[in-house]
Parts: C-alpha cells; sequence; structure tokens
C-alpha cells in the first residue's frame, strides 16, 4: 500500500546485513522481516480506518 516505499530502505538494509559477511543468524533475520511485516500491516490498517471515518463521517453529514 501506500506503505511500500517507506519500508524499502529498510528492507534493502536488513538483506544487505544478511548477504554481508556480518553473523546473523536465520533467527534475527526472520525477527527483522517480521518487525516489517507488521509495521506494515499496521500502517495499512491505521490509513484503512482513517480513509473509512473520513468517508463515513463525510457522507453522513
Amino acid at each position: 500500500g501506500q506503505f511500500s516505499m517507506m519500508f524499502k530502505p529498510l528492507e534493502e538494509m536488513i538483506k544487505q546485513h544478511k548477504d554481508s559477511n556480518v553473523e546473523i543468524s536465520e533467527e534475527e533475520y526472520d525477527k527483522m522481516k517480521n518487525l516489517i511485516s507488521s509495521l506494515k500491516s499496521k500502517c495499512n490498517t491505521d490509513i484503512n480506518d482513517l480513509n473509512n471515518k473520513h468517508f463515513t463521517t463525510k457522507y453522513q453529514i
């Protein structure tokens, strides 16, 4: 949704971090990926809620 672009740099950073020789466990990597996923869906949910409220109130008046 609207937030995809915002998370791109973060996703790239994590991917590079994994690809580099820095020791990072699969577990840590998955944790970071899951964190981004949940942030994404949280943001999208908030946006949808705001949109819905805005549209419903707009047309109720």
